[in-house]
């Protein structure tokens, strides 16, 4: 079965969940999760033997980020068509940041058990990432 022909049509942990149920869209979900992490966790180690610099790590991190994201959203092998991007985003964002991806998750949590729409508590936890950043940048 293609997925891509079935429910919304995104390949994402969302749409495999809808259609295929939670058997199927947990695994989508946490392979997804687990494709941005990595992607954090590999270039901070590449770059961390390669320097010390902390802003160059973190700019290897922070690119490592976005690109699996775009990886994710763009695949070449489906035709530039891919997920959405928010599992990896959230594995990428632990990876920079556990905190702030901790927090998202309690909103992510609050607003679907609250609303039963995915993509208004994706929008409110990314919502949530920069005022909590900014708390934590004003406690340091």
């Amino acid at each position: 079965m293609d997925i891509r022909k079935l429910g919304s049509g995104n390949v994402g942990a969302t749409n495999v969940t809808r259609v295929l149920g939670k058997r199927f869209g947990y695994p989508v979900f946490m392979i997804d999760f687990v494709k941005g992490l990595g992607a954090v966790l590999i270039a901070s180690t590449i770059a961390s033997n390669a320097t010390r610099n902390a802003a160059f790590i973190d700019l290897c991190a922070a690119m490592a980020a976005l690109l699996s994201v775009i990886g994710h959203s763009y695949p070449i092998w489906l035709r530039f068509e891919g997920g959405k991007g928010v599992a990896t985003a959230l594995g990428s964002l632990y990876g920079l940041n556990w905190i702030g991806a901790v927090v998202m998750c309690i909103v992510w949590l609050t607003v679907f058990q609250v609303t039963r729409y995915v993509s208004l508590a994706s929008i409110a936890a990314a919502a949530a990432l920069p005022v909590t950043s900014l708390y934590f940048l004003e406690g340091s």
